[in-house]
């Protein structure tokens, strides 16, 4: 499965764009389809998101404790599509996400045995790293606010 990147301008281990208070952490990124395919030669000449296409969506420092996700839907896909939102690929945050919900929804992180707020474990970043969003399968639509919060520790 390939790997694109979509975190913007920063670099890898870079500070994201992010909000501190009291070392609390929330990371936001407008995730839209068009922009996403639009940033990179590969998507652009396929035209679409694969299925499997891990997007990286945002750089997270050594010392994240990632709590919680949650994604709006601003304009849903129009076909049944989900999302794994986590580490390389993986499901730890979100698991099989529907996309497809009602344009202003929100889709609270509620799994078990992963870094949702249902087990309080969270996920410890020990180094520089990236949250990821994977399609359950192609799109060419479609636009999601993805949110990620923790605390940030020394």
């Amino acid at each position: 499965m390939p790997t694109y990147d979509y975190t913007g301008d920063a670099a890898a281990g870079a500070n994201p764009d992010h909000l501190f208070l009291d070392k609390f952490v929330r990371y936001k990124k407008t995730l839209k389809v068009a922009d996403i395919i639009a940033s990179n030669t590969t998507l652009t000449a396929n035209g679409v998101i694969a299925a499997a296409d891990v997007i990286q969506a945002i750089h997270v420092p050594a010392g994240f404790l990632c709590l919680g996700s949650a994604v709006k839907t601003v304009t849903a896909e129009g076909a049944a599509l989900e999302a794994d939102i986590g580490v390389a690929g993986g499901d730890e945050l979100q698991d099989g996400l529907s996309l497809n919900g009602t344009a202003g929804a929100v889709t609270l992180t509620l799994v078990g045995d992963d870094w949702g707020p249902d087990n309080l474990t969270g996920y410890y970043f020990s180094a520089n790293d990236t949250i990821d969003f994977t399609f359950s399968s192609e799109t060419d639509a479609g636009e999601w606010i993805l949110y990620v919060w923790g605390i940030m520790l020394d």
